[in-house]
């Protein structure tokens, strides 16, 4: 059985890489070429819920939680092994299974509760953090669900950081044309575990700096406006990463 948990602390390893790369214009790592706007086709995974309806036995039907050990239980049926399925073929799993026992059977799957999946939103945006995957999301669409980039950003220069630990890819997206101009090709379908950045503008960049010069404790005393926005990839690599506002 794969582990999510793998994927996360992968991650963790891989926000630290990145790091460094970010502040200092992501030197040392390689620029993706854009990707084909494909939908990431969502599978199952601890602990995702997910709501079957099976007809013409309604009393069949049930809300259920995947358990670590990637299963979940079904009426007459017991034990399922669900982990890694997409809910079609989740759908005719229990369908062929449960044929037997029901004439005329139609059975629906849906996810209802995407807890096993991540991507992150990180940079000049108002709601920093963690959200579900659903395999359903664009760049930026994330940024949408984080409040938007401020009026700080850069949007013209944001990446979507993805790849392994060794070999991080940074793929540019250039949201002002996909929110000023409506280019949606150019804008980048999320996997799990990726992050969105959206980095400051020159201004930005100069106004921290000097105010980290004159103002060097206000970080550690928790004081001044910046200190909502301090989410960074180093914070995600600690486990940081749940931050909302």
């Amino acid at each position: 059985m794969v582990s999510n948990k793998v994927n996360g602390v992968a991650y963790k390893v891989i926000a630290w890489v990145m790091l460094v790369g970010l502040v200092t214009g992501c030197a040392g790592t390689r620029m993706a070429v854009q990707p084909p706007r494909a939908r990431e086709i969502y599978t199952v995974y601890p602990p995702d819920i997910v709501r079957i309806d099976v007809r013409p036995e309604a009393e069949l039907s049930t809300s259920v939680a995947v358990r670590p050990d990637g299963r979940i239980s079904m009426p007459i049926l017991g034990d399922v092994e669900v982990e890694g399925l997409t809910p079609a073929e989740i759908d005719q799993k229990l369908t062929q299974a449960l044929s037997p026992y029901v004439r005329n059977i139609d059975v629906t799957v849906t996810v209802t509760g995407f807890n096993s999946k991540r991507y992150y939103v990180i940079g000049e945006v108002y709601r920093q953090g963690d959200y579900p995957f659903t395999g359903e999301i664009s760049a930026w669409e994330a940024v949408a669900m984080a409040g938007g980039y401020t009026l700080r950003a850069s949007p013209g220069s944001a990446r979507v950081v993805r790849g392994d630990p060794e070999d991080p890819a940074l793929i540019p997206v250039n949201l002002a044309r996909v929110a000023l101009k409506g280019e949606t090709a150019r804008d980048v379908i999320l996997q799990e575990n990726d992050v969105v950045y959206v980095p400051p503008d020159p201004f930005a960049k100069a106004g921290y700096f000097m105010d980290r010069i004159l103002f060097p404790f206000r970080s550690v005393l928790g004081l001044g406006r910046d200190v909502g926005y301090a989410l960074t990839l180093r914070d995600i690599a600690q486990g940081r990463y749940s931050y909302r506002r």
